[in-house]
């Protein structure tokens, strides 16, 4: 497991030694891809579940939870970063399973590295260009016009975030797991600057020539923006 909070920020194009968690010793690798402002920390019960039949990987993808940030944040680099996570923890094969940026993340890698991957689990998502990412937007708002005061409590932070919100109020629990007390006050985790620098890049998807030919499974919750019909046919 990775250990420590890294808040360097990268102006150069680098390698980045991703954070990590892992369950169990023995089966399968399954590797898990979390979300836009999310952590592998999301994962930590489904991962549990499974330990028994699989070893468990979650990641913190760039600019998200433990791992470094970047100002580089694109589809073929959150795919090489994987590339260097497998190759740095001999790992051969693995099960992908990524949700909404992790998903897309998941299918860059599956489509270029094809007899890396036993088989690909996309939640939620589609590889598409979204250009619907206004709440995207409005999250990225919310988080960089919080001022952070050394006297600042959770609860006033979470007050604050309530009252500035224009997004789904609902959202806000989810915001404040990137919350972390440093040098005596409160920060943001996240690399904000390198997300919000890369929006347009992370609602897209790259063109691809290739096809994946393994197993591969998409899952959608029943009211989904972001998977219909028309596409589900890409």
């Amino acid at each position: 497991m990775g250990e420590g909070t890294n808040l360097a920020f990268s102006k150069v194009q680098r390698q980045l030694d991703l954070n990590y968690r892992k369950y169990g010793e023995k089966g399968i690798n399954l590797l898990i891809l979390h979300g836009l402002f999310g952590s592998g920390r999301n994962w930590n019960t489904f991962a549990s579940k499974f330990k028994e039949q699989f070893q468990v990987w979650t990641l913190d993808a760039r600019n998200h939870g433990d791992s470094p940030h970047s100002y580089h944040m694109n589809y073929y680099k959150m795919s090489e970063d994987i590339k260097i996570f497998l190759n740095k923890n001999r790992i051969k094969k693995v099960i992908l399973l990524g949700h909404s940026m992790g998903g897309k993340t998941a299918m860059h890698f599956a489509l270029n590295n094809q007899k890396r991957v036993l088989a690909l689990i996309v939640v939620d998502i589609a590889p598409v260009e979204y250009i619907h990412y206004e709440v995207k937007n409005e999250i990225l708002k919310l988080m960089k016009g919080i001022e952070f005061k050394p006297e600042m409590s959770r609860a006033e932070i979470k007050n604050t975030l309530e009252k500035k919100q224009k997004c789904d109020i609902k959202l806000i629990p989810f915001i404040m797991t990137n919350l972390i007390r440093y040098h005596n006050r409160f920060k943001w985790r996240i690399g904000l600057d390198g997300i919000d620098r890369n929006i347009s890049e992370i609602s897209s998807f790259p063109e691809q020539e290739n096809i994946f030919l393994g197993p591969t499974k998409f899952i959608r919750g029943d009211v989904s923006e972001y998977i219909n019909t028309e596409n589900s046919s890409h």
